[in-house]
């Protein structure tokens, strides 16, 4: 006796097929990319970051029955905007650092500013997306580690220590530009540990390294796929990183690798 196949369920098909889109909207732009049809040649990095964003939400709303973007609401369009204001401010460095620069862009200025804001709110939820599924996913759960002991004085230093990274990086920033990837979570830290009850701080304090370990493994893996996605685009940046031009991995020093974790720390702070 045979039993007739379980019915297809329509919500899980639907789910299957919205998450198939992300891939598929990725490739297909990769494709029209390398064959030079504009615009997507223009537009490149811009479609994968927000495919892999998509792919993303429907990877956590299987997971969990609803997606991240629509418990967000409205919100969601705040993390965009605060992505690119806070990226802004990197580029605002950037003049004094001139650790990079951009090519191909865009003759038309609203055009090329529109491309670059819509590419700049990327960079937070594509960071927050990362380390809410490696949390799904259990990475890293229950990692202990020394319990930090802070007191109001050590905090202070923190934030002093985070004043002269910043300064040593505007003042000499061919010997000491890394710092900025540095310095401003010395100083946004200890502001977010006397306003939150659960911020990164309280978290160390609590012997809890599990979320500054998935924010640093979310970074190391956004950072692949930046330098991944902008090697092979039209419209990229170019760096120009003092002592490290030597070996790279796609346009990036290898050393500079090392940035995107705790750039991916500066992020969540920034949006927490």
């Amino acid at each position: 006796m045979t039993t007739s196949p379980a019915p297809l369920d329509p919500r899980r098909f639907q789910s299957a097929l919205l998450l198939l889109l992300g891939p598929l909207f990725i490739g297909i732009s990769f494709v029209l990319m390398l064959r030079r049809v504009e615009p997507v040649t223009t537009v490149f990095y811009l479609c994968a970051w927000y495919g892999i964003i998509w792919t993303l939400d429907r990877l956590i709303q299987r997971r969990e029955g609803r997606s991240l973007i629509a418990r967000c609401g409205p919100a969601f369009l705040l993390i965009l905007f605060w992505s690119a204001v806070g990226w802004y401010a990197f580029e605002l460095i950037n003049f004094r650092l001139q650790n990079w620069y951009y090519i191909f862009v865009l003759d038309h200025l609203v055009l090329q500013t529109l491309n670059a804001v819509f590419s700049f709110a990327t960079v937070f939820p594509g960071l927050l997306w990362l380390e809410y599924y490696l949390g799904l996913r259990g990475v890293a759960a229950g990692w202990p580690g020394r319990r930090w002991s802070l007191t109001p004085r050590r905090l202070t230093l923190l934030q002093i220590a985070g004043l002269i990274g910043l300064a040593l990086v505007l003042l000499w920033p061919r010997f000491f530009f890394p710092l900025t990837w540095l310095a401003f979570i010395l100083l946004l830290a200890p502001i977010e540990y006397r306003r939150l009850p659960d911020s990164l701080l309280h978290q160390l304090a609590r012997g809890d390294y599990t979320p500054l370990t998935r924010q640093l493994l979310a970074g190391f893996i956004a950072g692949g796929l930046w330098e991944f996605f902008n090697y092979w685009a039209q419209v990229k940046w170019i760096y120009t990183v003092p002592f490290f031009e030597e070996l790279k991995l796609f346009e990036m020093p290898l050393a500079g690798f090392l940035g995107f974790p705790p750039f991916a720390v500066e992020c969540a702070l920034v949006y927490r």
